[in-house]
């Protein structure tokens, strides 16, 4: 007799929404029962980067043998992080700083923002700085496929030219966890 998934439940989650743990996880009731799958769901849900602890159960109602509940329990870990960092650069000699700020859980869907500053002085009057940002959207359209924006601004200055770029970079990609 083959054993199907009556219901997936999740436990533990504080400000990750439900329906994104679920989308994430890719397990539905009414799928045939298979421990590989709920292994690959632990690993995707980790690399969502919401969550410091992944367990699942299985549940057997007593009503019924031919099916399970599978629970899924998780730790939220936090979604906000800032970096900052400097340096010096050789030939030519100049410094380096920069700030970065990130947050993993955007909206409590999981969406992901990330924005940098860099700044490169050198010695004589001369710098660049570069502003970026990327925001990423994961399981567009209830799929594995990710969409992404990038916008950018760079501007240098070097003895009496100045070099600028901007634009914004997008794409999709797919995760095959």
């Amino acid at each position: 007799s083959r054993c199907h998934i009556a219901a997936v439940r999740v436990r533990g989650n504080t400000s990750v929404r439900t329906a994104t743990v679920l989308r994430a996880a890719e397990v539905r009731p009414g799928e045939l029962f298979r421990r590989d799958r709920l292994l690959a769901a632990q690993s995707r849900l980790y690399a969502t980067r919401l969550f410091r602890r992944v367990m699942f159960f299985v549940l057997r109602p007593d009503s019924t043998r031919d099916s399970v509940v599978v629970r899924f329990d998780v730790t939220e870990q936090a979604y906000r992080a800032a970096s900052f960092g400097g340096g010096f650069e050789a030939l030519p000699w100049r410094a380096l700083a920069t700030v970065g700020w990130e947050h993993a859980n955007l909206f409590n869907r999981g969406h992901q923002f990330e924005a940098g500053v860099e700044y490169s002085p050198n010695f004589t009057g001369d710098f660049r700085v570069s502003v970026d940002a990327t925001y990423r959207i994961p399981y567009l359209i209830l799929t594995r496929v990710d969409f992404s924006a990038h916008p950018f601004v760079y501007y240098e200055l070097a003895d009496t030219s100045t070099r600028r770029e901007y634009g914004v970079e997008t794409g999709l990609s797919r995760n095959f966890l």
